[in-house]
């Protein structure tokens, strides 16, 4: 109730414009209350949206195909652009609470995420891995961390540009995850031999 509330003023009003009393009366309960979530209005942001990118990836990894890693990121992380696209000032005060955290609900919330998505990617590398798509030399730890920088990465230029733009993400993402796997390929793989 309290995090349907806030998602909804969120998308609605902003999140600077909105205000723990805002949420507290659309969601009917006394202001208090909404600190038994977050003890921030940060840390409710990133409750709330930490929260809908889980909903979001859980049924990608779910359904992964089993192809090249190349597709699997790019099937893994469309959704998520997507979900950063639609509202990329949001978006901005949810990366700005996840990175630069002011509250103990944030930074767990943010550190779970971060090794959920990182186990995510292991797995994908180490199954690239075994199929014989990395060089025996690739680390799937290392490429998965490399990835995670490229995404972050991507995501942060797209939430702070002037005028974002949801196909120069996709486009800068799979060009930069190109550029990597191309150093990490098996050599019996590689396009270039």
């Amino acid at each position: 109730m309290i995090k349907d509330a806030a998602l909804e003023l969120f998308q609605t009003h902003g999140y600077d414009r909105t205000t723990t009393k805002q949420i507290a009366h659309a969601a009917g309960v006394a202001e208090g209350t909404i600190f038994h979530v977050a003890p921030t209005k940060e840390g409710l942001l990133v409750v709330v949206l930490e929260e809908r990118l889980r909903e979001i990836a859980a049924p990608r990894i779910a359904s992964m195909p089993k192809r090249g890693i190349a597709a699997q990121l790019q099937y893994f992380c469309e959704p998520l652009f997507d979900f950063f696209a639609i509202d990329p000032a949001l978006s901005r005060a949810l990366f700005k609470g996840m990175m630069f955290y002011s509250d103990p609900v944030a930074k767990a919330r943010r550190d779970a995420h971060i090794t959920d998505f990182l186990r995510v990617l292991v797995a994908l590398f180490e199954g690239a891995k075994a199929r014989g798509e990395l060089a025996h030399r690739a680390d799937p730890r290392i490429c998965a961390h490399n990835v995670f920088a490229i995404y972050v990465d991507a995501i942060t230029a797209f939430v702070t540009a002037d005028e974002p733009d949801r196909t120069a993400l996709g486009t800068s993402f799979q060009e930069r995850i190109g550029s990597l796997l191309r150093g990490s390929l098996d050599r019996a793989h590689d396009p270039r031999r």
